[in-house]
């Protein structure tokens, strides 16, 4: 669900780029420009003040693209980012020519749609085509077999780019759970420090079924909280990060039935304020008392 995207940064000295592409990245959007951020922003401005030296530009759309690339190098909140580099497409040492760092990117893994400043289809896309390209669009919701494999596949993008997980749902269960377990091997490989889990299911032993079933799974320093929150407290279901956020329609559990609605689950966006109201009230649940703390490691 969260599509990685790179973009030429000669791209947008276009202004009919610029425009057509800076409102369509961020948590709200499914989308990320994925960038070392420090270089992709210096090489963009050199190509709008290189455009704009050759009059290709007029100054007051030089001005406006200039600013744009100037807020995003400043600290932004987690609403306004739009650009973000995943923890395993860092680069050491850091290469400064844009093109060979996108081929290098390729070989981690390959984006799922790279604008370029001239067409090479399959490889990359002048910006007038992006509306034609499967890959680009973003479907609100997507439908997926209610299976541990499938439902952590649908949300695997969404792991690459964040550092703490909070998952809300009241019957996620904390023993015998086959997603749990995939979603322990995909978030440490992909770099998490930290799961909390929101459910209203309770467990006699949560010590002894995390040291059995799930211990081995995490490193030493990995941090997993199990919070009990009061009945029907939270109707939707979530898994939110701080770079995006996703809601389950049937919850993340797993299900073996077949041919039946229940077979499926449809995960869809989740708007930032609506998940960082879901934050706020977990807060507030356990500073009044009304949460409380089955498990921690």
């Amino acid at each position: 669900m969260y599509k990685e995207v790179a973009v030429d940064p000669a791209c947008i000295a276009d202004e009919a780029c610029f425009f057509a592409l800076r409102e369509q990245f961020g948590f709200e959007k499914g989308r990320y420009l994925i960038a070392d951020s420090r270089r992709w922003l210096k090489d963009a401005m050199l190509a709008v003040k290189a455009a704009q030296s050759r009059n290709e530009l007029k100054p007051i759309r030089a001005q406006t693209i200039k600013s744009w690339l100037n807020k995003a190098g400043r600290r932004v909140t987690a609403k306004e980012r739009q650009l973000l580099l995943p923890r395993d497409r860092v680069l050491v040492p850091v290469v400064d020519v844009w093109n060979d760092w996108w081929l290098g990117q390729k070989t981690i893994r390959d984006f799922d749609v790279s604008v370029l400043t001239v067409t090479n289809p399959p490889q990359g896309y002048d910006f007038t085509q992006l509306s034609y390209l499967p890959n680009w669009q973003v479907s609100p919701s997507n439908s997926v077999n209610r299976t541990a494999v499938d439902i952590v596949s649908a949300i695997e993008p969404l792991l690459r780019i964040g550092k703490e997980i909070l998952l809300v749902d009241n019957y996620f269960n904390l023993g015998a759970n086959v997603v749990l377990v995939e979603l322990l091997k995909k978030a440490v490989h992909a770099g998490f420090t930290r799961l909390t889990i929101v459910t209203t299911c309770d467990c006699a032993s949560p010590e002894r079924v995390w040291n059995n079933q799930y211990q081995s799974l995490v490193p030493a320093d990995f941090r997993c909280e199990w919070l009990k929150v009061p009945d029907r407290y939270f109707h939707d279901r979530y898994l939110i990060t701080e770079t995006g956020a996703v809601k389950a329609g049937h919850g993340f559990s797993a299900n073996t039935l077949t041919g039946t609605a229940a077979a499926k689950v449809n995960l869809g966006y989740c708007a930032y304020d609506e998940a960082h109201g879901v934050k706020q009230e977990v807060e507030a649940l356990v500073d009044d008392g009304r949460a409380s703390m089955i498990w921690s490691n």
